[in-house]
């Protein structure tokens, strides 16, 4: 779990900075580059899709170990929306909650069949 944590940590400060330099350098405009990319049918526009199904699966993956609660469909869009910026504080809560226990971290707080 060590470092699973060291990776999250790692991958949230490199992303954190990488956003906020895009977003001097270029404003606010992730969605028209986003969907431009696609349109354009290029690898930036196929990396931006296997990206959203990524995010579509983390989010799902989310709700479902919530048991799709009211909490757990409340984080579905965060997690949608919030990339590795949302996944990653989850996860350092979701290890910490766990207490080393690699079930729980995936499946919450089911029991195994």
């Amino acid at each position: 779990m060590m470092i699973l944590r060291a990776v999250a940590i790692f991958y949230f400060i490199a992303v954190a900075a990488l956003t906020y330099t895009a977003t001097m350098q270029t404003g606010w405009n992730l969605i028209d580059v986003f969907v431009g990319d696609i349109a354009a049918m290029n690898w930036s526009g196929q990396f931006n899709v296997d990206f959203a199904a990524y995010l579509t699966l983390s989010a799902i993956w989310i709700g479902w170990r919530h048991k799709f609660s009211t909490g757990g469909i409340l984080l579905m869009p965060l997690a949608q929306v919030g990339g590795i910026l949302f996944l990653t504080p989850y996860l350092l809560w979701a290890i910490a909650d766990a207490k080393g226990d690699a079930v729980k971290l995936l499946i919450g707080d089911r029991t195994a069949a």
